[in-house]
């Protein structure tokens, strides 16, 4: 029939040998794949990582697929596990090139794409299009500090001599970190992603100022971390941590800072009087992150650091643990850090802080509030190239004493100065002095009777041993109540039944002559009677760069009140 296709079976009948030929040896490479191949691999890989790794690595998988058109090899239900017990036995026999740290995993699957088994079958360079890890659960054991300074490339040998792979993915992952020895995670990350591209493992890209760890890009993300703190006192943990080395920025959310001991067993651990803190922060963020200059020389640099919203408590219990450490300054803590830093630009907005305090004397706790604080800080670094007295770090900064004192300061600090000098000066607003009643009747037994501050001003300079200079506070009708203690301890100031205790005779005649005689009341220039505060005081070396500020203040307070300058050492 005309347009009828007929296929003539004689004249073709080589094309058919062929498919059927064809179809046949697609069909054995099928079998022997999935019956001899597939097999014998999969005893291979798990004979091979046990043999390399001399017994320190048992490595089982469920099921090994491969194609050898596309390149692909994926790993089903695998799992590595270490053997720390064999690891310490050797090392106690001095044995040579241990590992220094031991990683256990389980996963889902391992894909491997764009793997060329010729080039692998002749020991060539391997190369790779794409490794990915389904919802692993990984835990890193570190068995002993990393003194090897080789580059990773220089270690390498083999088919991974020269390494090139496309992209390294690991998705939903548990991770962990801990010293083989300790009782806690280190690092503990959980729905943690990886995205690691353009891997090439050789002296050209470990040299890229354009790549970090070999890497052209890298973005990794968890869902929740958990971070023990130096000297283990302190947990960091965050809900989401987003790193993306293309856009330079890192940004943390919902930040806590965590003790895991209480106010009393921390000073103990620490064996002196120190404040437990506890921090939250609901978002962190960090912006022109120099990633490969880390990377090569660890050297940070960091354009931005953002802080939103951070709240502060802190208590310290000095009535029964004695301050005998002493404390860094500023300049110090900067000088004590081993990695050369930058930050160009930090900015802390509406930081709020309480602080509570069990002084030596008291019988109840005092306490003091800053709110609203809002401090910018530019070219804080430890690098001599940015850093010098005539380009300091400059800290500017605004808070709310108590609800009401509205407070305003400037900080040039060299912090490369031997001498850790620094200037700090501000203004103060109107308020009224009560509101320092809560921290200073359970540690001094004084009580701000009335008064009103107008305003006032201070320039300080302060080096490692000493602050001076001179405080200018414009005040009316200020007065104080010396208080005492009733029979069972417990200040004057409180109230008992709704009705404030009554001074003793004695301590109304000294309230009388401290307001009449030793205070001076009033310092305006309406009467003609200003007078200038000198701030001149020792630093206690016991307490922190923070507390030897406000002693600067407290200084020039009680020089204008007409009392010694220098702030008692005892307190």
């Amino acid at each position: 029939m005309p347009g009828k296709l007929i296929f003539d079976y004689k004249k073709n009948k080589g094309l058919v040998y062929f498919s059927i030929a064809l179809f046949g040896l697609v069909l054995l490479i099928m079998l022997v794949r999935a019956f001899v191949l597939e097999p014998w691999l999969q005893k291979k890989l798990e004979k091979t990582v046990q043999e390399k790794s001399q017994g320190l690595y048992s490595f089982k998988v469920a099921q090994l697929q491969t194609s050898l058109l596309s390149g692909t090899l994926t790993l089903k239900g695998i799992t590595l596990t270490p053997n720390p017990n064999l690891w310490q036995n050797r090392k106690k026999q001095n044995y040579p090139n241990l590992p220094p740290l031991l990683v256990q995993l389980k996963a889902e699957a391992i894909d491997f794409r764009g793997l060329s088994y010729l080039n692998l079958l002749f020991n060539k360079p391997l190369e790779l299009t794409q490794i990915s890890l389904n919802k692993p659960i990984i835990h890193a054991m570190q068995m002993a500090k990393d003194t090897t300074s080789q580059p990773l490339h220089q270690k390498l040998s083999g088919p991974l001599k020269n390494f090139k792979l496309g992209a390294f993915k690991i998705r939903e992952a548990t991770f962990s970190y801990k010293k083989f020895q300790d009782k806690w995670h280190t690092v503990e990350l959980d729905s943690f992603s990886l995205t690691v591209n353009d891997i090439r493992f050789d002296s050209i890209a470990y040299n890229d100022p354009e790549r970090q760890y070999y890497a052209k890009h890298i973005e990794a993300y968890a869902n929740q971390s958990n971070i023990l703190l130096p000297d283990a006192y302190y947990r960091l943990k965050t809900k989401k941590v987003w790193l993306n080395t293309a856009d330079k920025k890192i940004e943390l959310r919902q930040v806590r800072v965590v003790p895991l001991y209480t106010p009393a067993a921390l000073a103990k651990r620490v064996g002196n009087a120190v404040p437990q803190l506890r921090i939250w922060i609901p978002l962190v963020k960090f912006s022109g992150a120099d990633f490969p200059n880390f990377a090569r020389l660890s050297s940070l640099n960091i354009n931005s650091f953002q802080v939103y919203n951070p709240r502060v408590q802190a208590f310290m219990d000095t009535k029964n643990f004695k301050q005998k450490q002493k404390k860094p300054l500023l300049h110090d803590m900067v000088q004590q850090v081993k990695v050369n830093f930058n930050l160009k630009q930090c900015n802390i907005h509406n930081l709020f802080i309480r602080y509570d305090e069990l002084a030596p004397r008291a019988t109840r706790t005092g306490y003091l509030t800053l709110e609203k604080i809002n401090v910018s800080i530019t070219n804080f670094t430890n690098d001599k190239k940015y850093m010098s007295a005539k380009n300091p770090a400059v800290l500017r900064g605004e808070v709310v004493v108590m609800g009401e004192a509205h407070v305003k300061a400037v900080t040039r600090v060299n912090l490369l100065d031997p001498q850790a000098q620094h200037i700090i000066s501000g203004s103060i607003g109107k308020a009224n002095p009560k509101i320092i009643n809560p921290i200073i009747e359970p540690a001094y037994y004084v009580r701000v009777k009335s008064g009103t501050l107008q305003k006032g001003d201070f320039r300080m300079t302060l080096t490692r041993t000493a602050v001076t200079g001179t405080m200018h506070l414009y005040y009316d009708d200020f007065k104080v109540d010396l208080l005492s203690k009733d029979k069972s301890g417990n200040e004057e100031a409180s109230k008992e039944r709704g009705k404030e205790k009554k001074q003793t005779v004695f301590k109304k005649v000294l309230t009388v002559f401290a307001n009449k005689i030793v205070l001076n009341s009033n310092n305006n220039t309406l009467e003609g009677k200003f007078k200038e505060g000198k701030i001149n005081s020792n630093r206690r070396m016991n307490r922190s760069f923070f507390t030897f500020w406000i002693d600067g203040l407290t200084s020039g307070v009680r020089s204008t009140l007409g009392l010694n300058s220098q702030v008692p050492q005892s307190n």
